[in-house]
């Protein structure tokens, strides 16, 4: 009922076999190609785990009751490596050391395909999970050079990069990039920016929006498909609001920004002057301005302080100006030439008044309804002043 122990020769040389009581596990010490070995049997006579050699160092393998591998932990060209399999045999799990000495992890689906790769680097650990047809789908992975930090990257189906997430070279940011299957459309986020975090939206591989802090608070840009700024949103300096559109050229065409009096509404002609204003004016009403070719007003339209309202439309080249006023006496109208008033027009509680003025402003012609009746009078005078005929009714 005890081991026994009988002698067996070979090509290989001597042997030796201990043979354990029937029905238990039976040890077998033999010679190999490439050294000694140990099996130990099932009571079924299948090698169950066996420990030896291979031309590399040793190795221990196990099996199941049906003969099946299950692990095997050997020595490699390259160092160690531990292989598992599933019951069906097909190997799905491997530790091992790469050709550079570092250590390598592979997980294998049930058809054998390689389904996660660990290794180590130059910038660290890298990780790779791939699709069920073994191509990359997900890589992480340390940042190059030893810097701290790591990068993490989502391919599609081609291969190419759809997402990917990374610390900055310091470690102490991150950013994230979103493209689409072609590469040329592309969202980035990037929280180490000058003032702080940048949002990009690119369409063909051109900044078309981008979002971020300043120095004087938040700011919004449109580009256009050259990459020149179009539009642009914003805090100024002074804690207020801001809005820029720009032509093709650079150059401002409308802006709308506040003031001490109130939001200032500007547009702009093809060489950046402005030739449209409007705005308010710190609590007595709004005006707006039609400008000249050198930012002087042609047209201006305002609110008096009183609740009043005037409209003034001047030719500095000329010196001609046409102005009405509108307040609680009713209303004026002049007509203006070199600063001299040539054609006055009223109206009032007494009625309308018009005057035709000389070249020095004074009235040679005075026409209107009479204050003491119901009727209407014309009074001509002199350059002097002098009244030289009157006639009404």
């Amino acid at each position: 009922g005890g081991p026994r122990v009988r002698h067996l020769s070979d090509a290989a040389g001597g042997a030796g076999a201990v043979h354990g009581s029937a029905g238990g596990m039976t040890p077998l010490i033999a010679p190999t190609a490439a050294g000694g070995a140990v099996r130990a049997s099932g009571a079924a006579g299948a090698d169950l785990v066996t420990l030896g050699t291979t031309a590399a160092g040793g190795a221990v393998a196990t099996r199941g009751a049906d003969g099946q591998s299950t692990a095997t932990l050997l020595v490699r060209p390259t160092g160690g490596a531990v292989a598992v399999s599933a019951p069906s045999g097909v190997q799905v799990a491997d530790l091992g050391v790469d050709a550079a000495g570092g250590g390598v992890l592979r997980v294998m689906s049930a058809t054998g395909r390689e389904s996660i790769v660990a290794t180590t680097g130059p910038q660290g650990g890298d990780l790779e999970v791939r699709t069920a047809l073994g191509t990359p789908a997900l890589t992480m992975s340390g940042l190059p050079g030893g810097e701290p930090g790591g990068a993490l990257t989502i391919l599609g189906r081609d291969g190419v990069m759809t997402a990917a997430l990374g610390t900055s070279a310091d470690g102490d940011s991150a950013g994230l990039e979103i493209r689409n299957a072609a590469q040329d459309h592309s969202i980035r986020l990037d929280a180490a920016g000058a003032s702080g975090p940048v949002i990009e939206v690119a369409r063909e591989r051109q900044p078309a929006v981008r979002l971020e802090p300043l120095p004087s608070g938040g700011s919004f840009d449109v580009r256009s498909a050259g990459g020149g700024p179009v539009a642009s949103m914003g805090a100024d300096v002074d804690g207020g609001g801001v809005m820029r559109v720009t032509g093709k050229t650079g150059r401002p065409a409308f802006s709308a920004t506040t003031t001490s009096t109130g939001g200032l509404v500007e547009a702009y002609d093809t060489v950046g002057v402005p030739v449209l204003s409007f705005g308010g004016r710190g609590g007595a009403g709004g005006y707006l301005s039609v400008l000249g070719g050198q930012a002087g007003a042609v047209v201006d339209l305002r609110a008096g302080d009183d609740g009043s309202g005037h409209l003034t439309v001047t030719d500095d080249g000329a010196g001609a100006r046409f102005v009405i006023d509108v307040d609680g006496n009713g209303a004026r109208a002049g007509l203006r030439q070199r600063g001299t008033t040539a054609v006055g027009l009223a109206a009032g509680p007494s009625g309308g008044v018009l005057n035709l003025m000389n070249t020095s402003g004074r009235a040679v012609v005075a026409a209107g309804s009479a204050v003491d009746g119901d009727g209407g009078v014309i009074s001509i005078r002199g350059s002097g002043g002098a009244q030289l005929v009157q006639f009404g009714v």
